[in-house]
């Protein structure tokens, strides 16, 4: 496994030394990376209570929680969409099978969910720009099942992407 490459050292210039894993595997610890940060805000959101009222959610912490989730995972379709992302894309499909993941993208693409996403990174990433009642602020309502789905598949495909690694 990749891990094994890491090795304590003194840090140069904000890098950790690491021994000499492939490009991909690199790509794909990048990615990792988002996508625990995402698995991070979606435990929190979900050990939050549930504030009826509409205006409440969006400042409760469950809101708040299901706004930096969904950023995250937007950052992740970036990044999954991006050249890292074809690198890391190239690693994993060696070991599973990614279509789930870029299906339900597709199909997000097609009836908006991601274009909403985007709203509440673009909310929660750039209050230079955005208005307290911008979309992003409310662009999650009605998406949780999507949100799930996505976070489901990325999650399938990276733990079957370790476990991979750990027969090598």
């Amino acid at each position: 496994m990749f891990f094994q490459y890491v090795t304590v050292a003194r840090p140069q210039a904000n890098k950790v030394e690491l021994g000499n894993p492939s490009e991909d595997a690199m790509a794909f610890m990048n990615l990792h990376d988002v996508f625990l940060n995402a698995s991070l805000c979606r435990t929190k959101m979900m050990h939050s209570p549930i504030e009826r009222g509409a205006e409440e959610f969006t400042m409760s912490d469950r809101g708040r929680f299901e706004r930096m989730w969904i950023t995250f995972v937007y950052v992740l379709i970036e990044a999954w969409l991006s050249p890292i992302g074809t690198m890391a894309k190239s690693y994993m499909e060696s070991k599973t099978d990614l279509s789930e993941i870029n299906d339900t993208i597709s199909k997000g693409k097609k009836d908006g969910s991601i274009r909403k996403m985007r709203n509440v990174r673009d909310y929660m990433s750039h209050r230079d720009k955005r208005d307290y009642w911008d979309y992003g602020r409310i662009d999650v309502a009605g998406q949780l099942e999507y949100h799930e789905s996505l976070q489901s598949k990325f999650s399938k495909a990276f733990l079957e992407t370790f476990n991979s690694s750990k027969d090598h």
